[in-house]
């Protein structure tokens, strides 16, 4: 059967040749389709204590070295061991350029809308004062109810 290989940070290296990797992930709710995010720290065997905490690992399971621990540390320590792969600038900017555009183009649409949507509002308002005024010219001429004495 093959060996589980899982990715996290270390959030601990105070034990000797072990480290605390935190694992998290993400999965929808059953009920509420909502995404939650689930996370748990395993203690994985470091035989040079070579990595520190806030790196990116990979760990391998592996057989039972001790209580707690069942996985290795596989990656290669380095200032950028196991992390993803960041943007090019250029990649990020031509993104960037491309939301901010589609932002533009719904605001310049809202504007557009706007001016008609006011004039709408007005018209409703002007026909739903006389309505108003009607109500409340019925009522003041209606005569007050005389109790049964």
């Amino acid at each position: 059967m093959p060996r589980r290989v899982l990715e996290g940070r270390v959030v601990s290296d105070k034990m000797d040749k072990t480290v605390t990797v935190l694992i998290e992930r993400r999965y929808m709710h059953p009920v509420y389709k909502k995404f939650v995010r689930a996370s748990t720290k395993l203690a994985a065997h470091d035989e040079n204590n070579s990595f520190k905490t806030g790196d990116f690992v990979q760990i391998e399971e592996c057989r039972p070295i001790s209580k707690n621990k069942r996985f290795r540390v596989i990656t290669v320590p380095g200032p950028n061991a196991g992390r993803p792969p960041r943007q090019k600038a250029a990649e990020v900017s031509a993104d960037e350029a491309a939301k901010k555009a589609k932002r533009e183009e719904k605001k310049a649409a809202k504007a557009q809308a706007a001016p008609a949507a006011k004039a709408e509002d007005a018209k409703a308002k002007k026909t739903a004062a006389p309505k108003k005024a009607e109500k409340t010219e019925a009522k003041a001429k209606k005569p007050a109810k005389k109790k049964d004495e």
